[in-house]
This record gives structure tokens, C-alpha cells and sequence, in this order.
């Protein structure tokens, strides 16, 4: 077997519509990650011919959704005739967000190959289908997947892959959760073991579903999600990109990352520690954050502030629009090309919590609930459900289900930091 080297790639979401973002981002903003998401495959493909890799795995999630604007499609297919030029094949499927439901209306170049969609409940005879190609040398390569045919698919499909004989590598490509990956942020379709996956024979499990970049299994098999290559919110943060693998003589496997997106998320966490003065806060916050964007590259960073620590000024930041306006001043008189998207505001005021979460007043139950809370993630869906049930039913198209884990405990967060606040307020009026 001769070296060679594919890229793989997963979760391009290809034609998001960014309509939330314009509640929080000037709408410049918003078209500079319109353009970094929709010309993301674009700078894949810069990646995939400035290596000169022989073939790219797409596993899932091409498009953002079933309905795909035609502009968009039109988009994908250029940059499939490149590849074609460059002699580089392209194999691929769709996931949970673009499942193969029915034919699309524009046929690929002949270099694409497209997995037809797996049956929406498995068989015991069914086998995911392969492609099989040789490469320069004469190794032969197998690529096995399957798409999506609906929107939730939850059986795990790993024993219906099969390696071929005869084959020199195979590449499994899979859009699901392995392991437990998923965690709150992501449904667990298709799920499986780690495992399940050593246990087929296959060289590489190339992955999709989940959008942070992890290594499963570093030997063999190579086991990768390569992450969304182009963050669109705070939960997709960091410089993320495609994996280039190379394989040499043996089989053995080496990844290289490549940062693709042109506009990254960023949480820059500032603590407010002692600060007397508010007026020192928007040039400590501008700081920090130009700390944490230097060297990211791209087109800029949209920001989110979280400000932790103790200080005596804890009820004076909890405006955190104003906030966000005196530090987004502060990095644009600085020259910085960073937009902060949220502040928020998580320090606490300088007093004995410990104190009053031992006490029998209001104060301290409500502190003992939080705590509480935030150690029970199905008790405060509960509670919520409870208190917020006029908002969250069925009869408007609302569930708690639907709300990320993260958004749960935040809500937590930001009822004992205004109970706090209250608090604090209250003890400064009587001191007056």
C-alpha cells in the first residue's frame, strides 16, 4: 500500500439563517457570519487542493435543513467541480438535518458519491452500502456510510457495516453519537459504544453529528469528529476547521487540523475581583478580550463577556447592556475588530453567602434551592415546568425539552443573581 490522504469534513450546515443573531449583533455583523458560513465549504476545498489530498468524506448535516435555498446548492456544486478538476473524489452523507427524503433538484458532478438513505428502521439483513476505489499505486480504498432518511433516526446502524476483503483501508463515515458524546447539547441519533465501532474492522471512523472537534480513538482504529467547520453561535466557539489524515505504508494514521472559519466565537471571562471603580471596568473587559483574540486570525471574533469574581460594585454591573456598550466603545477607540455579543454578569457581591444560605430566611431557602438545582438537572426542569407552565405548553408550540441544559442552569444563575441583587440594593438604600 502506497501513503495517501483524505480530508474529512461533517456538519457544514450550509444555508443556517442566523435570524436569532440579530436580536444581540449589529446586522454588519450578521453578514460577516452569513459570508464566513456560506463560503465555509469554499475555503475546505482551498484546503482540500493546497494539500493535494486524494479524496473528502462528508459525514452528515451538509445543509442546515431539508429545504435548501438553490443559491446555496448552486454554491456546493462549484466547489464539487473543483475538486472534479483536481481529480479529488468526494463521498458523503446526510444527516438528522438533511436527510435523503427525496432527490434533490441538482445533480452532482460524477466525482460526488452520494450514500443512499439507510431504511428508517434497521433490518436484520440490511448492510450500509460502500464505494470502493483505487488509488494511485493501486491501493484500494473502501468508504462505507449511510444517509439519513429522517429527521430522528435512533437505532445505532455500526453492525451493519462490513469490511470488504480484499480492500487495502476502510473508512467508515457515521453521523451519530458515539460514547455519550452528544451530552446535553446534541440529540443521541444513532447512538453507539466506542466499542461498537473497534469491533467492525474498519481503519477510520470518520464522524459527524457533534459540532466540538474530539478524538475518540487515536490508534487504530482513528476514531474523530472533526466539529462544525464554521461556528455559528457561543456553543461553537473556537478557530475550528477540517482534519487532513494521512495514511502511510502500514496503515497507520496522522491528522492535521485546519482552521477554516474566518469569523470565531469567543468567551472571554474577566474577574472583577476587589475593582472599587466602575469606571476601570470597560478598560479591564477591553483588555481581556484582546488578550484572548490575538492570534485567532479570520475576519474577527464575536465575544461573550463573563464577568466573575466579588466586588463591592456587583448591583452597578448588572446593567449589562450599558456595559456592553462602554467596553464594545473601549475596543473600537482601541482598533480592535471584535464585537462583544453579551455580557454577562456572574460576580458576586461582597458578603457572607455562606451565612445566609444556613439561614431560615427567605434569602438563604432560595440560595439552598439554587444549589439544589443546579445539582439536579431533571428537579429544575421540574421546578420549571412548575413556575413557568402559563408559558411553556403545548398549546404554543413551547417545551422545556426543547431548551439546551445550559440555558436551564443559566436561568438558575440569573434568578439568585437577581435575588442577590435585590438584596444588595436593599442594604444600600439603608444605609443611606
Amino acid at each position: 500500500m502506497r501513503r495517501f490522504r483524505f480530508l474529512h469534513t461533517a456538519d457544514l450546515h450550509l444555508g443556517t439563517p442566523f435570524q436569532g443573531l440579530r436580536k444581540h449583533l449589529p446586522e454588519v455583523w450578521v453578514q460577516k457570519l452569513q459570508a464566513a458560513a456560506s463560503g465555509v465549504f469554499d475555503r475546505i476545498v482551498d484546503v482540500a487542493l493546497a494539500e493535494q489530498v486524494d479524496f473528502v468524506t462528508i459525514a452528515g448535516d451538509v445543509f442546515d435543513a431539508d429545504v435548501v435555498p438553490m443559491g446555496v446548492q448552486f454554491a456546493l456544486r462549484r466547489g464539487f467541480e473543483r475538486l472534479r478538476d483536481a481529480g479529488v473524489r468526494v463521498v458523503m452523507s446526510h444527516g438528522n438535518h438533511d436527510p435523503l427524503s427525496k432527490p434533490g433538484p441538482i445533480e452532482w458532478p460524477d466525482n460526488v458519491h452520494v450514500f443512499p438513505a439507510a431504511p428508517s428502521r434497521k433490518t436484520a439483513d440490511y448492510r450500509v452500502p460502500s464505494v470502493r476505489f483505487e488509488l494511485a499505486g493501486g491501493t484500494v480504498v473502501q468508504v462505507s456510510g449511510f444517509s439519513y432518511s429522517r429527521a430522528e433516526m435512533r437505532e445505532s446502524f455500526v453492525d451493519a457495516f462490513e469490511r470488504d476483503a480484499g480492500v487495502d483501508f476502510a473508512v467508515a463515515l457515521y453521523h451519530g453519537d458515539i460514547g455519550g458524546a452528544a451530552g446535553a447539547l446534541h440529540a443521541n441519533y444513532c447512538a453507539a459504544s466506542v466499542t461498537e465501532l473497534m469491533s467492525r474492522g474498519f481503519d477510520v471512523w470518520a464522524l459527524g453529528h457533534i459540532h466540538r472537534p474530539m478524538v475518540l480513538s487515536a490508534s487504530h482504529p482513528l476514531i474523530v469528529y472533526p466539529g462544525i467547520p464554521q461556528g455559528r453561535h457561543i456553543r461553537e466557539a473556537g478557530r475550528l476547521g477540517c482534519l487532513v489524515i494521512d495514511v502511510d505504508e502500514q496503515g497507520s494514521t496522522t491528522w492535521t487540523r485546519h482552521p477554516v472559519a474566518t469569523v470565531v466565537w469567543v468567551t472571554s471571562t474577566v474577574s472583577l475581583d476587589d475593582v472599587h471603580d466602575l469606571g476601570e471596568v470597560p478598560m479591564r473587559v477591553a483588555q481581556a478580550i484582546e488578550a484572548d483574540v490575538a492570534g485567532l486570525g479570520g475576519s474577527g471574533a464575536v465575544v461573550r463577556v463573563v464577568l466573575e469574581g466579588t466586588t463591592p460594585r456587583f448591583a452597578d454591573v448588572s446593567d449589562e447592556d450599558a456595559l456592553l456598550e462602554a467596553v464594545q466603545a473601549q475596543l473600537d477607540r482601541m482598533g480592535g475588530c471584535a464585537m462583544v455579543e453579551r455580557v454577562v454578569n456572574r460576580t458576586k457581591p461582597p458578603i457572607d453567602l455562606d451565612t445566609l444560605r444556613a439561614s431560615s430566611a427567605f434569602v438563604g431557602i432560595f440560595l439552598q434551592l439554587s444549589d439544589r438545582l443546579r445539582q439536579d438537572l431533571p428537579g429544575a426542569r421540574a421546578v420549571l415546568s412548575e413556575w413557568l407552565g402559563d408559558v411553556f405548553h403545548a398549546g404554543n408550540e413551547l417545551s422545556l425539552d426543547q431548551i439546551d441544559d445550559a440555558v436551564v442552569m443559566e436561568w438558575v444563575d440569573q434568578a439568585e443573581h437577581l435575588v442577590l441583587r435585590f438584596l444588595t440594593e436593599a442594604a444600600e438604600d439603608e444605609g443611606r
